[in-house]
């Protein structure tokens, strides 16, 4: 993970939630890295969804990560996952 790389996702608010804007610090899920403290850099349009709350897209850089994936701890290991047995049928 380099510090200042942009990453790009949609952000579910749901209704009674704060609406993130632009230089916010906000947690969110990183599928690739877990939850994280992000910097809000851009936020598209917002969608309204029939329950009640918003969809938009936000571009964001990751300040630090609270709670890594289990394929971030892979990737900052150094470990390589070579063959998944744990769903091998015989």
């Amino acid at each position: 993970m380099d510090k200042g790389e942009l990453h790009e996702s949609i952000l579910t608010i749901e209704r009674g939630k704060k609406f993130p804007f632009i230089n916010d610090v906000y947690k969110i899920h990183d599928p690739d890295f877990g939850l994280c403290n992000v910097q809000i850099i851009a936020i598209g349009r917002y969608e309204w969804l029939d329950n009640g709350s918003v969809e938009t897209t936000i571009t964001y850089t990751i300040l630090d990560v609270i709670e890594p994936s289990q394929k971030y701890r892979i990737s900052q290991s150094g470990l390589k996952l070579i063959k998944d047995t744990k769903n091998k049928r015989e």
